[in-house]
């Protein structure tokens, strides 16, 4: 488990994919907690990329 505020080298490995249970195929699950509450990670992530295509655009231009 990777613990808030924690520091990783480039190419750790963090999860795996796998195919335990029921499962149509091979897949990974993961979560986020913030807050203490579990968070739809597809909202931080699109909020991430977005975020990140404000500050390229910002560079444009220079």
């Amino acid at each position: 488990m990777l613990l808030q505020g924690q520091v990783l080298p480039a190419g750790t490995r963090i999860a795996r994919v796998g195919m335990t249970g029921r499962t149509s195929g091979p897949h990974l699950h993961w979560g986020l907690k913030y807050g203490g509450r579990w968070v739809d990670p597809g909202l931080i992530l699109r909020e991430m990329y977005a975020q990140q295509t404000r500050n390229l655009s910002g560079l444009q231009g220079r």
